[in-house]
């Protein structure tokens, strides 16, 4: 019996050592599990956060007006990739529109100068016909009071020159009209490139 109870105690040692070897190797084999487990966390967190940051840093650039940002680097072809990608087209869309919108503004600025000082003459040269009108008018007027037999002819300069003077009135009207016009494109213009 006594070998049995020794038997026993040896047997239930070396249950004991392979037990505590157990727990031993379950620790070291955790911990390692745990290390690549954080390993694996922190490397796709650069691999998504990284560009994302990119994005929304760029982002914040533009909403403060400023569109001088380089493109984006795209890394990866996933999702987050394609997201990049998309902002990259969207960023180029954006500038190329602004582009435009420069160019027009430019443009009709132009446009609008050469109208003002056309517009300009055409209203000197309508106040010069209405005071030639006015002098004629004023000499035919004479002559009538002069001549008699020409009265006829008085009239009928006297309604052309009505004629040429409703006309002036008009041209007069057209021009006011148009360099409102002009000016209101103007305002228009900048308000849309501010």
């Amino acid at each position: 019996m006594k070998n049995i109870k020794g038997e026993r105690e040896q047997a239930s040692r070396l249950v004991s050592t392979y037990m505590a070897e157990a727990v031993k190797t379950m620790a070291v084999a955790f911990n390692a599990a745990l290390a690549l487990a954080m390993l694996i966390s922190y490397i796709l967190n650069r691999w998504i956060s990284l560009p994302l940051k990119e994005v929304v840093h760029y982002s914040q650039q533009v909403a403060a007006g400023d569109f001088t940002g380089r493109e984006l680097s795209v890394r990866h072809r996933d999702e987050t990739g394609q997201q990049v990608t998309s902002f990259n087209v969207m960023m180029g869309n954006v500038k190329e529109v602004i582009q435009q919108v420069a160019a027009k503004a430019g443009e009709v600025s132009s446009a609008n100068s050469q109208l003002a000082v056309t517009m300009e003459g055409i209203n000197s040269t309508a106040k010069q016909v209405s005071a030639t009108v006015q002098q004629m008018a004023q000499g035919a007027e004479e002559q009538s009071g002069h001549v008699n037999d020409s009265s006829a002819t008085v009239e009928l300069v006297a309604n052309y020159v009505e004629q040429v003077r409703a006309k002036a009135d008009q041209m007069d009207s057209f021009l006011s009209r148009a360099l409102e016009t002009s000016a209101g494109g103007q305002v228009a213009v900048n308000e849309a490139v501010s």
